[in-house]
């Protein structure tokens, strides 16, 4: 096994909840994936010049960024600090129509009233319409003449599939622990290698950026406080990485295992 390593490709990363170890999300679509590591250093100075004498390191951190082309809503969730809910709320609907002579059609199957107001040079609100009248997806505004462009709010049902989550004010995420696999090239046999990445305790950060863009696609930017642990022996890290010595996608031929990947 060489000590030399052509790394490229991003880490593969299976996200658990630190307290239960409940399985999050496992994340197989990062654009990016790194690590970073960050001390502080303190100077010893003095005599003629002020020179330097000694130096202390001190207060290291380690930080992961994930950047992320996808949107996972556990994902979002654990950013808020909060847990994804099934939706059963009616959710609020605004249409702009033109008024037909027979009235106008609703997209949706509407709950409860329909409210109507005159549209107001192309896009403002003007004066409420009283005059309702609603017939399943069939509204007829009385005393509106025909052409007359109308903005129409209702509530409607959504799916029993929809799923909500609430960015709470007096909630922060919780902590994760996390296992990334990726690849390796041996700079002596030229062969790709798994590499295992695990980050035993994190916390992501509060500060994220949710965009929303009519040209671009949303990607989340996620970065994760490293915290200290403890190995089996006693000694205090932040990350392990394990070089693993064997052709990625191979299989163990231990005795007694055919090699089908099923039970001796």
């Amino acid at each position: 096994m060489a000590l030399q390593f052509g790394i490229k490709e991003v880490l593969n990363l299976l996200m658990r909840d630190y307290a239960t170890g409940k399985p999050i999300t496992f994340i197989d679509y990062a654009q990016a994936s790194s690590n970073e590591f960050a001390a502080e250093n303190l100077e010893i100075r003095g005599g003629h010049g002020n020179a330097l004498l000694m130096t202390f390191d001190h207060s290291k951190s380690a930080t992961m960024t994930l950047t992320l082309p996808l949107v996972d809503l556990h994902l979002l969730a654990l950013l808020g600090g909060t847990e994804l809910e099934e939706a059963t709320k009616d959710i609020l609907r605004t249409e702009k129509k033109i008024l037909r002579a027979d009235g106008v059609t609703l997209d949706k199957n509407p709950i409860g009233d329909v409210t109507a107001y005159e549209v107001e040079s192309g896009y403002g609100f003007g004066e409420k319409i009283e005059n309702v009248t609603v017939e399943g997806k069939k509204v007829t505004l009385t005393g509106v003449e025909a052409g007359t462009e109308v903005y129409l709010l209702y509530q409607h049902a959504i799916p029993t599939t929809s799923k909500k989550l609430t960015i709470r004010s007096n909630a922060f995420p919780k902590a994760v622990s996390m296992t990334g696999y990726g690849l390796a090239r041996d700079r002596n046999d030229q062969l790709d290698k798994p590499v295992q990445v695990e980050v035993h305790q994190a916390r992501p950060q509060s500060n994220f950026t949710f965009n929303m863009s009519g040209t671009e696609a949303t990607n989340l930017e996620l970065t994760f406080n490293i915290m200290e642990f403890t190995d089996e022996n006693g000694r205090k890290g932040y990350i392990d990485y394990t070089f693993i010595d064997e052709e990625d996608g191979t299989i163990d031929q231990e005795e007694g295992n055919d090699g089908d990947g099923g039970t001796p």
